[in-house]
C-alpha cells in the first residue's frame, strides 16, 4: 500500500460514540499504522433512533467542520512534498 495513501471515516451508532464507535476506529488506526496508510481521524456521532432526526443543523457543522480538517490535513501533506504524521 502506498504511504501516501490516507483513510477517513464517518461513524454513527446508538450508544455514545466513545463505547459504539471505539473498537473500530482504533482498529483502523491500527490497520493504517500496519499497512503504512495515514489515519485521519473520525466523525462519530450518536443516532438516537427512528423516531428522531439525526442530521439537523449541529450535526451538519460537525460534518463541515470534520471536512474542513480533512482538507487542511491533505493540503498540508502536499504543500509539504509528503505524507502527513502518522
Amino acid at each position: 500500500m502506498p504511504s501516501c495513501a490516507a483513510v477517513a471515516a464517518v461513524l454513527t451508532c446508538g450508544y455514545r460514540p466513545e463505547k459504539g464507535t471505539d473498537l473500530f476506529a482504533e482498529g483502523m488506526r491500527r490497520w493504517c499504522r500496519h499497512t503504512g496508510m495515514r489515519w485521519l481521524g473520525s466523525l462519530e456521532e450518536r443516532h438516537m433512533g427512528c423516531g428522531t432526526v439525526f442530521m439537523d443543523g449541529e450535526t451538519a457543522s460537525y460534518a463541515r467542520a470534520f471536512a474542513q480538517t480533512l482538507m487542511t490535513q491533505l493540503t498540508d501533506a502536499s504543500a509539504a512534498g509528503g505524507p502527513a504524521a502518522r
